[in-house]
């Protein structure tokens, strides 16, 4: 719930954190007990939540949180940076759907709300499997074309039930059938705003890795840090506000801090909040076999991206998303570790701060379920090297006048030192699937080292052997098409 500071009086010191708690009905009643005429308290700490009205008391102690539910929330939360389709709504049509599940109770599949939007008319709901049929009766839907997209979880939405009554308007914004859903509720300015997984399926939390979509750039820990200390600072902000870090950089460092739970993405507002969501970072998930598969593709050099110049019947079919703050990619990428594996075609659109805005496969897992239970392994694939694509495009448009491609080609590179850029598997498998070689160890053979800080012995090394010693930035500027 977002409610004004100016509309409370606020007792006491303020720090901002999350308390979890059980919404009980005894908890409930004494929020209805909330009258106009006596004061009301209500009180948030770490150890629980108290409202008194004077005609009573509740308090509710914290409880702890599943890791499960931990991380399918931070997926709903990362998700909600994707592009999505915006329809507003008028509050009677939603309760009217609302109602319509609360008389019934299916007993058969499919249990799904079907919206149906058409430009220029009023979008129609679907509850399925009584196929009732329920019309906007005054919001027409302002997309430029039709669509029908299918929302499953659907009773979730019975949270904000009895606010419909009182709300001044109802705004929607899906992410595709399947895909969580973002719904804001505004009544006498408050905002209530609530997020829905698109998949009912246990494995979805553990799985879904929006986050990977949601920023392709690479943070280092100082670079987190730095964006944690500049969000605690002033509650909320954009990427660009962090001047000291560049877009990519800052909102790869942004979407960090929301992935451990220690910050929150604002749809609403398109803007991040400090928002701890934990007093320490979530869990991370190990289940996750694309991801770890997809690491292995990177490090045996399973990705080869396609110069803009190539032509390929397998994306043919693709039609064109780029615009002066879009870049498209696109790659082959081998669907395991060994070379006799299968080749997938991946297309990626990424914006000027590194987020993928559309994402495709040639794979039977993407074919079947889009993006409903996260990107497959070949597309996370993709998106582990999409960022030094995206400087290098970027380079290469502000290169006046454009410099020769560098070759890769059987030259070998060695990695050294804290690499705040990208990790060390990363730069070795941008080598690799450009022709090069990446070794451990500097030897006769190497021809360039990139050192990072507190380089040590492999430095030294290759001082002493006359070997080419690159910054980060100078190996950017290698991706970029240009030698500095």
């Amino acid at each position: 719930m977002t409610v004004p500071r100016e509309k409370l009086d606020v007792l006491g010191e303020v720090r901002y954190g999350t308390t979890n708690v059980d919404y009980s009905s005894a908890l409930a009643d004494e929020m209805r007990r909330i009258r106009s005429y006596r004061p009301a308290f209500l009180s948030v700490a770490a150890e629980g939540v108290s409202i008194a009205t004077g005609a009573g008391e509740r308090v509710e102690k914290k409880i702890d949180l599943p890791p499960t539910w931990v991380r399918g929330f931070l997926q709903v939360q990362s998700a909600a940076v994707y592009p999505a389709i915006e329809v507003q709504f008028s509050p009677e049509t939603i309760a009217d759907v609302l109602a319509a599940l609360q008389r019934e109770r299916e007993k058969t599949g499919p249990r799904s709300l079907r919206f149906q939007l058409t430009p220029g008319e009023c979008p129609t709901i679907t509850i399925e499997p009584w196929g009732t049929v329920i019309k906007e009766r005054v919001h027409k839907y302002t997309g430029d074309s039709a669509t029908e997209i299918r929302l499953w979880g659907r009773r979730r939405l019975l949270a904000f039930a009895d606010l419909l009554p009182h709300a001044d308007s109802v705004t929607a914004r899906f992410l595709g059938t399947g895909m969580p859903s973002y719904w804001s509720i505004t009544l006498d300015g408050h905002r209530f705003d609530i997020g829905v997984s698109g998949w009912t399926k246990n494995d979805w939390s553990s799985a879904a890795r929006f986050d990977v979509l949601a920023a392709t750039g690479q943070a280092s820990d100082g670079d987190i840090a730095k964006a944690s200390q500049e969000l605690e600072k002033h509650l909320k902000l954009v990427p660009s506000d962090i001047t000291d870090l560049s877009t990519e950089t800052a909102t790869a460092a942004l979407q960090k801090l929301c992935a451990t739970g220690m910050a929150m993405y604002d749809l609403a507002d398109s803007c991040y909040r400090w928002r701890q969501l934990l007093p320490f970072p979530a869990p991370v998930s190990e289940e996750d076999q694309r991801s770890k598969l997809a690491a292995r593709i990177v490090q045996t050099g399973g990705v080869s991206f396609l110069k803009d110049t190539d032509e390929d019947e397998a994306f043919s079919t693709l039609t064109a998303r780029t615009d002066d703050t879009t870049f498209r990619f696109r790659a082959w990428v081998r669907g395991g570790e060994t070379r006799r594996e299968a080749k997938f075609a991946v297309t990626l659109d990424l914006d000027n701060d590194g987020r993928v805005r559309f994402a495709s496969c040639t794979c039977s897992f993407f074919k079947r379920e889009k993006l409903r239970k996260g990107p497959c392994a070949h597309i996370l694939a993709a998106v582990a090297l999409a960022s030094q694509q995206l400087l290098g495009a970027k380079a290469a448009k502000k290169a006046e006048p454009a410099a020769d491609t560098f070759d890769f080609t059987d030259k070998t590179f060695v990695f050294t030192g804290a690499l705040t850029k990208f990790t060390r598997e990363q730069a070795e498998g941008i080598v690799v699937q450009r022709g090069g070689k990446a070794s451990g160890s500097v030897g006769k053979n190497t021809h360039y080292l990139v050192a990072g800080d507190k380089a040590g012995s492999k430095l030294t090394k290759a001082q002493e052997l006359k070997i080419l010693v690159m910054t980060e930035d100078e190996f950017l500027v290698l991706l970029g098409g240009s030698i500095a």
